[in-house]
């Protein structure tokens, strides 16, 4: 296993603070996760628990991080293939001192300046919470050893909510934030579209869909989003700010 210890949150940057990179370099190791070498059984009780009280979750293969730092203006990271259920167990956990889960977003700007934000539907593992399009990065994200996180992030935007990063005008700058053992990689993506027009064809996207992930949408403005920014977690909170502050 290549060691690049010591892990992001050993940095001195404060946490929940956006910061510019220029790009994220995800290394993928062969062999089992630490986190599943080392728990297995406790993960594999959780999910019996998890999977009876939403038979919707999939246990499907995940890639999870080893280490992250941050060199230059790059993030250089090492990450192994393992299941959802892993990712399930860690979140429950209280230390998450190291980052374990590194994910991207697109977040869309509309014409009307507003970033546009999604909740997530009652039958996924994140139910309620308004976020952008992401998730978990995966086996098709990975080529030749390395995981295309850029890739990533702008294929959980058309899967989720129909909208390709192709049509977008401009493309903000590639950013990062990280806290509590997650980090988050993300850019604006500003779209040719007004907030009505963004928010119906993600609105028919959504009721196009068998099983859609998520179940509203919304726009977003600098001086309008307090009243959803409970339902936000951190990182979220922080993207928005980020990207109002540079548009």
């Amino acid at each position: 296993m290549t060691d690049l210890t010591p892990s992001l949150t050993d940095l001195s940057s404060p946490p929940l603070q956006a910061f510019s990179i220029s790009a994220v370099d995800v290394i993928v190791e062969d062999g089992p996760h630490s986190l599943w070498q080392a728990h297995r059984a406790e993960i594999e009780a959780q999910w019996a628990v998890e999977s009876r009280a939403n038979h919707h979750l999939f246990d499907g293969p995940i890639l999870l991080q080893e280490s992250i730092i941050q060199h230059g203006d790059r993030l250089l990271a090492t990450a192994r293939m393992t299941r959802f259920s892993t990712l399930l167990w860690w979140r429950r956990q209280q230390d998450r001192a190291r980052i374990r889960l590194l994910f991207g977003a697109a977040i869309p700007v509309s014409t009307d300046g507003s970033a546009i934000v999604i909740r997530m539907a009652p039958h996924t593992a994140n139910a309620g919470r308004i976020c952008f399009a992401a998730g978990s990065l995966d086996p098709s994200d990975v080529v030749e050893g390395y995981c295309n996180v850029i890739g990533s992030m702008n294929r959980e935007l058309k899967e989720e909510t129909g909208l390709d990063v192709s049509n977008a005008t401009d493309l903000g700058q590639l950013s990062a934030a990280y806290s509590n053992g997650r980090c988050i990689v993300f850019r604006a993506v500003y779209l040719p579209w007004s907030d009505a027009e963004i928010l119906d064809r993600v609105t028919v996207h959504m009721n196009g869909e068998t099983l859609s992930e998520i179940d509203a949408v919304y726009a977003v403005k600098p001086d309008s989003w307090s009243s959803l920014a409970n339902s936000m977690d951190d990182l979220t909170r922080v993207a928005v700010k980020s990207v109002f502050s540079g548009r």
